[in-house]
């Protein structure tokens, strides 16, 4: 640089005061403070300036922070009085707000655009490249100066999960076409924080869903279901609307995992709960059915759903086993013989024909006839022993080797008995005989006795002795001789 000063060595800062105001060594000093912080840096920002116009002509190429002056790492190394000639150049430029910082972009900005990052794993580096986020990561002899140089008057903010938030919903419109490797680097980078009182607001897409598609974390009326355990099978059709478990790392799926509730509560992340649940059975279980047969509001036919309903019956019930009937009494959910399932809001039980004693076979016997109809609700036993029994103590199904409660049901559907032949209305009599007694005699108490006597009413109104009583009193009006 040039001087009036012999040598570098003979200049004095300006503020010295044991130099005479008009000595040439204070009017070098003077001088040689113009020339680094005034000419120098004029001219080093009209040199950017003039190859960033020519790169925008596409007559050269914009080299980024290799135009720059290099940069000192202590403070007052390769500077006069202690300013260096790249700092006074990063400063200046974001004082006039020309757009000169080099983005890792490979590209420019303004100071009002960038993002400031002292170092940057590959990674994040590439994936914020590709999602055009402009941040400034000058090279390691560069970046210890240009730090010093940021004040907050500036407005540049440092790279931080919070700062990335927010640059990404500003470009939320142009996100659509980054890559998936991207999107997960910059999802697990947003939520390494756990600061999350801005996270409702991020309009990023980076949640993965099974249909290939990408959500948000803002608030809406969209919720993203988390899947765990059996629920990406169970809930396989919901493909817009369920998480990606295989496109999320394994620190934040266990994120999601471990601070579910607080995703529930403020973002668009959300379990599979029985409330989605039953929004599921409704879209995509029972959206197209028609109700069949005698009780069109009660009933509907499905071929083939059964396991389903096993597998989310075993589900629910994990999930909430006192307010799963009550949640979802209105769908079909208790699966009859031929096919059909039934509402669990009838308060009439199915009967439960699925155990092993001989009443079992016989009603067994008396539906597998050609002759039979499957109007009634009648539960074959075709859920697993879990549900069934659950079923039993929600008084889904009632059991049929029980005579108060096979008689009731008998009771409530009586022309089931002109399905059986005779001989299967006389093995029926035998079958509730042996049953009625050994409850009376064995196992009943006093209250229970007297509780009998109307089950024993309702038996005399079945078609099961009818024929007996006719005979009898055809005999009745016999003449004697």
């Amino acid at each position: 640089m040039f001087s009036i000063t012999p040598d570098r060595a003979s200049i004095h800062k300006d503020e010295d005061s044991t130099v005479s105001e008009n000595t040439e060594t204070k009017r070098g000093a003077r001088w040689n403070k113009w020339i680094f912080q005034e000419l120098v840096v004029h001219a080093w920002i009209g040199n950017l300036q003039y190859i960033h116009d020519l790169t925008l002509k596409k007559q050269c190429t914009y080299s980024g922070w290799s135009l720059w002056p290099v940069g000192s790492q202590n403070q007052g190394e390769h500077s006069i009085h202690g300013s260096a000639v790249l700092g006074l150049v990063f400063e200046k430029i974001v004082l006039e707000k020309r757009m000169l910082l080099p983005a890792i972009s490979d590209s420019t900005a303004y100071a009002s655009e960038v993002l400031f990052a002292g170092t940057l794993e590959e990674p994040l580096k590439n994936a914020l490249r590709d999602a055009g986020v402009a941040v400034i990561c000058p090279p390691t002899d560069r970046t210890a100066e240009v730090y010093r140089t940021l004040t907050p008057a500036m407005g540049i903010n440092c790279v931080s999960p919070r700062t990335v938030r927010a640059a990404l919903t500003a470009l939320d419109g142009s996100l659509q076409s980054i890559g998936a490797s991207s999107r997960s680097v910059l999802l697990d980078y947003i939520l390494t924080d756990r600061d999350y009182g801005d996270l409702e607001r991020c309009t990023a897409p980076l949640i993965p869903l099974v249909d290939g598609s990408y959500g948000s974390f803002q608030r809406s009326s969209i919720e993203y279901r988390l899947n765990t355990g059996m629920e990406p099978k169970l809930f396989a059709d919901c493909k817009a609307f369920s998480i990606d478990n295989s496109k999320l790392s394994n620190d934040t799926y266990r994120l999601f995992v471990n601070s579910i509730d607080y995703f529930q509560t403020f973002t668009n992340v959300w379990p599979w709960d029985i409330p989605g649940a039953r929004w599921y059975l409704i879209t995509y279980i029972f959206s197209t059915g028609s109700s069949k047969e005698e009780y069109p509001n009660d009933v509907v036919t499905r071929p083939g759903l059964t396991g389903w309903i096993d597998q989310f019956w075993k589900w629910a019930i994990l999930k909430d086993r006192e307010n799963i009937v009550s949640a979802v009494e209105d769908l079909w959910l208790v699966p009859l013989s031929g096919g059909r399932f039934r509402k669990l809001s009838q308060s009439r039980p199915a009967l439960d024909i699925s155990g092993r004693r001989e009443v079992a076979q016989l009603f067994k016997e008396i539906t597998s006839s050609p002759t039979a109809t499957t109007n009634y609700p009648i539960y074959s036993g075709t859920l697993s022993q879990e549900v069934s029994d659950f079923f039993h103590h929600a008084g889904l199904i009632a059991d049929c080797g029980r005579f108060e409660k096979l008689v009731t049901w008998l009771g409530n559907y009586p022309s089931f008995l002109e399905t059986a032949t005779k001989e299967q209305r006389s093995q029926l009599v035998f079958q509730l005989g042996r049953m009625s007694t050994a409850a009376r005699y064995q196992t009943m108490s006093s209250i229970q006795k007297t509780r009998i006597q109307p089950m024993v009413q309702m038996l005399r109104n079945l078609p099961l002795y009818h024929e007996a009583f006719i005979g009898r009193q055809e005999r009745q009006v016999i003449p004697s001789k």
